[in-house]
């Protein structure tokens, strides 16, 4: 939902429009199986998102590399706020009891003219850039190193909240 609100009080100070949505998006995708059957499987998966809102008063300058500010009132301004999300993640079945999991994400955003306002055109404010940020995991699962013990029972009945189960080394 979205509001325009002008209160008379704010065309007196000479505020004509209200933030406005320009565009809004959230992409998916993913895609997964298996490479080989009961061994290797994969899983990919990306998403893009972001927002771009126009602010009220704001205008590109219609006399760009002057002294001067003209508005172009055809062109206004808005903010522009952008993600991005790639994940791969293989899983593979060394043995029965012994699996391998490796998985890579890269993600990247922009803060692309945040701060335009009716007293800052689009062409003078500076971009935030963040990313790609990575993170790599392998991981190695193998249930039989270790096995749920007997419950303390006098912890568990003391005080509400989870039961406390003691981890022993077969």
């Amino acid at each position: 939902m979205q509001s325009r609100n002008l209160s008379d009080e704010h065309r007196a100070r000479g505020v004509t429009t209200a933030p406005s949505v320009k565009q809004i998006w959230d992409w998916g995708l993913g895609v997964g199986g298996p490479i080989r059957n009961d061994r290797l499987w994969f899983y990919q998966a990306n998403r893009w998102w972001g927002a771009q809102e126009y602010q009220p008063g704001a205008y590109y300058n219609k006399t760009q590399h002057t002294l001067f500010y003209t508005p172009d009132l055809s062109r206004p301004g808005y903010t522009n706020r952008w993600d991005r999300d790639h994940k791969l993640r293989l899983t593979w079945q060394v043995a029965s009891k012994n699996k391998v999991t490796f998985s890579h994400d890269v993600q990247d955003a922009c803060y692309c003219q945040n701060g335009v306002s009716s007293i800052r055109a689009p062409e003078s404010i500076a971009n935030l850039k963040q990313g790609p940020s990575r993170l790599t995991q392998v991981t190695w699962s193998n249930p039989w190193a270790l096995r749920p013990g007997p419950v303390d029972r006098a912890e568990t009945d003391a005080e509400p909240g989870p039961s406390v189960r003691l981890l022993q080394r077969i």
